[in-house]
C-alpha cells in the first residue's frame, strides 16, 4: 500500500487499504491509511466516511508517541490522539 502510494497509483493503493480492512475488519491503522489516501486525493466526503465508519465500529487511533536519545539516555513525549 505504502510502495504504491510512493510510485504514484493511487488507485492501486487505495484497492490494497481496502482490502486489508476487508481481512481485518477491526484493524484502526487500515482506515487511517484509506482515509488519509483519500485526503491526498481530495476526496474529503470519502475522509468523512472512513472516518464515520470508524467511529461506528468504536475504532479508536492509537496515541502516538516520539523518543529521543541524548547521551545514551532514552526520553519518550507521548502525543495525544
Amino acid at each position: 500500500m505504502s510502495g504504491s502510494k510512493a510510485q504514484g497509483d493511487l488507485e492501486l493503493a487505495l484497492l490494497a487499504a481496502r482490502k486489508l480492512i476487508e481481512l481485518e475488519p477491526d484493524n484502526t491503522a487500515y482506515y487511517i491509511h484509506l482515509s488519509n489516501l483519500y485526503a491526498v486525493m481530495g476526496r474529503w466526503s470519502d475522509v468523512e466516511k472512513e472516518r464515520g465508519l470508524m467511529k461506528d465500529r468504536q475504532l479508536t487511533k492509537d496515541s502516538g508517541c516520539s523518543s529521543v536519545e541524548v547521551e545514551h539516555q532514552s526520553h519518550v513525549s507521548e502525543l495525544l490522539a
